[in-house]
């Protein structure tokens, strides 16, 4: 009876949470558990009443109820449970929106009183519990937080787009759809970890009432599996694995190829460009690697307590085990447990995304959509009865003057986007009807918005807004268009001493080749030793590569040609001290191969590129202490694979000069040097330049980020711990360890490794800062 009162109880208490402001989504997604329950409390119910009920009116009454109850919910509610509650099982597209439609509140509160008045004919039962409505009910302070969550997480207000396969259920949301198994199951797991992100922030909210606390929970759990079984393929199961889905895509029939015969049904709006023999694709085998890379090295143990739960209290309530035995079952795996168990999988999920552009796309959550007001076509069907989910397109406010939009983007910091529109449009459709002379007798002109943006930047206004200020002129440059240099160039006389960087950043950025008064600016602070200089070089280039390149890489018929600009960078660059020569071509090169305009590559390759080699192994063969011949062939050979930071790790080395090397390393993590983060080496050299400034935190933060991408790679996690080594913090260390140990099959010499590295620990001990573990 304790099961079957635990059932009653969570289906009221989930009716009484959907009943709070949710949107229809959301309450949705928490209906899911209630559909779950439904099930459990009809074949606890039968099997109690088959057991325990004397009386043989009352035995037949419960019976023919709990029959009819049971009929109902094979009609409506069954095909759910399956497909978005105990299991994600797979479904078309329009099916699944359909039956997810279908959720709604008078099903729900339809069943949840006729299982309450089941219920209560037990009342003679000596073992009924009354219902207690003073644990189900929910407090004022609960129901405000739970409805800003609702809002946070699913705000019909804003037009959004997300990758999810229940996207086009929702009122202001796009969605793309996708006609091939392998992405589509990419949506599906985004799904089931939006369900799970909700629930997760829910429980934080409600893990103080014990009966929600077991309820979310167990569905976390729950969803959690259905997460691993829809992307690792089990044997046997009906929920349909991504690995599966791509072995299938890359060898889909083992016996017969023909596609005649055996085409897919998923893959029939492609039947006329198809051969007559199906070919079997390659493009998803990377992410089958990284799958099958993870399957091998990870310990299956970690996931057999969660499936067990969900087995038995999750999906299921088991008949056999008394509902004590299932709660310290559902306690065995403590919410931190379950977060990393989350977090391992959705690392290995987006690893496979990131295996293929395609595939990478499926996984981004709800992202609103600049710029859009709202969408036609808008209606949805709703959860709650006698409302409908049409979202009214708001009409954009209106000003009375360019100056009343200006104030109005100050004082909101830029979050009023009828504002910002507003302003921006007398950049463009204002007249130019203001001329101002710099010192120096150039002259600009500007519209109204210019000169509003200009003065201010003057003035002498708080330094956060005029940070604010260049920020904007950064985000919306295109709009402001060539009044840029003249705000810029104004701007920098009264700030150079608080905010050059930011000036000569902006002025890379949006300055125009034909403007000589940007070109004489940044040649003045390109002559000084100092980041100032760096800063200005790496200006100067972009301001190149965004106009030039841009010009032959629409003209490709046309050789490029050395311009007096180019001339004029290159001899600025010969100019510089070897050593600053050096780190000058290096970023420079970082920012061709990996900046933002590496359209410009058939103008770089013909005008820079070999140019900073060159001068890159002229002045290393000129510095104090030169490297041998062999480190400089190594130089040569890292630039040809576009490893710069080999280069500054090189000349810190040689030269030895301490000022020098935080220098370097500040320019690596400062982001001055372009890094390719894609590439492993780059990250890794990132990690040690943190390490190298005595900010080892940051180092481990790196490494977590690798480990996030690689989610089975051991060796991003042995070297995580030698930087957990380094800060003498054997608490962590162990903590660390005991995850490496419960998650891998850890070979023998990972093994030695790691015990190595907590030997030199233990002896660099210092009491306090970290007590040791049991292993």
């Amino acid at each position: 009876m304790q099961k079957i009162t635990y059932t009653v109880h969570s289906v009221i208490a989930i009716k009484n949470l959907v009943s709070v402001k949710f949107t229809s989504y959301l309450a949705r997604v928490l209906s899911r558990i209630l559909i779950v329950r439904i099930d459990d409390f009809i074949n606890l119910t039968r099997r109690y009443n088959n057991a325990n009920t004397t009386n043989s009116i009352l035995k037949k009454k419960i019976k023919n109820q709990l029959f009819a109850l049971s009929e109902l919910y094979e009609e409506y509610l069954r095909e759910q449970r399956h497909k978005f509650s105990a299991h994600f099982q797979d479904k078309n597209l329009h099916e699944r929106i359909e039956l997810w439609g279908e959720i709604n509140e008078n099903k729900i509160s339809f069943f949840c009183q006729q299982i309450i008045d089941i219920y209560k004919l037990f009342e003679s039962n000596s073992e009924y519990v009354p219902i207690n409505d003073s644990t189900l009910l929910l407090s004022n302070e609960k129901k405000e937080k739970i409805e800003r969550l609702s809002k946070e997480e699913d705000n019909l207000e804003k037009v959004k787009s997300s990758a999810d396969v229940l996207s086009m259920t929702r009122p202001n949301m796009t969605s793309s759809i996708v006609f091939h198994p392998v992405p589509e199951k990419m949506k599906v797991l985004n799904t089931i970890s939006m369900f799970y992100d909700f629930l997760r922030k829910l429980y934080d909210i409600l893990k103080d009432n014990p009966l929600y606390e077991k309820i979310l929970k167990a569905q976390m759990i729950t969803d959690l599996v259905s997460f691993k079984d829809n992307l690792i393929h089990k044997s046997g199961s009906q929920d349909i694995g991504l690995s599966y889905l791509i072995e299938q895509d890359i060898a889909p029939y083992k016996k017969i190829l023909s596609y005649e015969k055996n085409k897919p049904s998923c893959y029939s709006p492609f039947s006329k460009w198809l051969p007559r023999k199906y070919i079997p694709s390659t493009v998803y085998k990377d992410g089958l690697k990284v799958i099958y890379s993870f399957t091998s090295k990870i310990n299956d143990d970690i996931f057999n307590t969660s499936i067990n739960i969900r087995n038995k209290i999750g999906a299921h309530i088991d008949h056999t085990l008394s509902f004590n035995n299932l709660v310290n079952l559902l306690n065995s795996l403590t919410i931190c447990e379950i977060d990393e168990l989350r977090k391992l999988l959705i690392n290995l999920w987006l690893e496979v995304g990131n295996c293929h552009i395609s595939l990478s796309i499926q996984t981004h959550k709800p992202l609103e959509l600049k710029g859009v007001l709202g969408l036609v076509n808008n209606h949805r069907e709703s959860f709650y009865e006698n409302k409908i989910e049409k979202i009214i397109i708001p009409t954009p406010k209106t000003f009375s003057s360019t100056k009343e939009a200006f104030d109005l983007i100050l004082k909101t910091w830029g979050k009023d986007e009828d504002a910002i529109n507003f302003f921006n449009q007398g950049f463009i459709k204002s007249k130019m009807n203001v001329s101002i002379e710099l010192e120096n007798h150039y002259k600009y002109t500007f519209t109204d918005s210019g000169i509003l943006l200009m003065k201010k930047l003057t003035s002498s206004c708080d330094l956060k807004v005029k940070r604010f200020l260049l920020n904007y002129i950064s985000v919306h440059g295109q709009t402001i268009g060539a009044q840029c240099n003249g705000i810029l160039l104004f701007s920098i006389g009264v700030n150079k001493e608080s905010l050059l960087s930011e000036h000569i950043y902006l002025l890379g950025e949006t300055g125009d080749i034909e403007c000589d008064e940007i070109f004489e600016q940044l040649k003045f602070f390109a002559v000084q030793e100092n980041i100032t200089a760096i800063d200005s070089f790496i200006a100067l280039l972009k301001i190149d590569l965004r106009y030039r390149g841009l010009h032959y890489a629409n003209n490709r018929q046309i050789e490029p040609i050395e311009t007096k600009f180019a001339i004029e960078l290159k001899k600025l660059l010969q100019d510089l001290t070897k050593s600053m020569g050096i780190i000058v071509s290096t970023l420079m090169q970082s920012e061709i191969y990996f900046g933002k305009y590496t359209y410009a590559n058939r103008y770089s390759d013909a005008i820079y590129v070999n140019f900073l080699n060159e001068l890159v192994y002229e002045n290393f063969t000129k510095i104090n202490n030169p490297p041998p011949e062999e480190v400089l062939t190594n130089i040569k050979y890292s630039h040809e694979n576009k490893v710069f930071t080999f280069t500054l790790n090189t000349l810190e080395q040689y030269l030895k000069n301490e000022d020098l090397t935080e220098f370097i390393h500040s320019l690596i993590i400062n982001g001055n040097l372009v890094l390719n983060y894609k590439e492993t080496v780059f990250m890794e050299h990132l990690a040690y330049s943190y390490f190298a400034l005595d900010k080892t935190e940051k180092s481990i933060e790196v490494y977590e980020e690798l480990i996030r991408r690689e989610s089975s790679n051991v060796n991003f996690y042995i070297k995580k711990l030698e930087y957990i080594c380094e800060m003498k913090n054997l608490e962590l260390f162990d903590i660390e360890l005991r995850k490496m140990y419960k998650y891998f099959n850890l070979k023998e010499s990972e093994k030695e490794k790691i015990n190595s590295i907590r030997e030199e620990l233990i002896e660099n001990y210092t009491p306090g800062v970290g007590n040791p573990l049991l292993i």
